[in-house]
């Protein structure tokens, strides 16, 4: 009889899991997002056992350097700017 319990909560644990992924799907599809490649990181994230999903992963360092400017409408396209000199900020 237990068994029953479980398979039927099991079940239904499935059933909503795929009702959920199906209005995501659908949800992100009305935004714009390519259904095939939707379903395929679905089942792709669904293939990783939440033991290994949960496992620590170790981080790579990387050197980060905040850049920091006050907003003003009539400075120039920084972004612009940092891409064209970046050569000279990353040396």
């Amino acid at each position: 009889m237990t068994c029953m319990v479980w398979l039927s909560t099991h079940n239904v644990i499935v059933d909503n899991y795929i009702m959920r992924t199906n209005e995501l799907i659908d949800y992100l599809v009305r935004r714009s997002y390519d259904k095939t490649f939707l379903k395929t990181q679905i089942q792709r994230a669904s293939d990783v056992f939440r033991t290994d999903a949960l496992k620590n992963k170790p981080r790579t360092q990387t050197e980060i350097n905040p850049f920091v400017i006050t907003y003003n409408p009539a400075l120039p396209n920084i972004a612009r700017i940092v891409h064209q000199h970046s050569n000279v900020l990353y040396s």
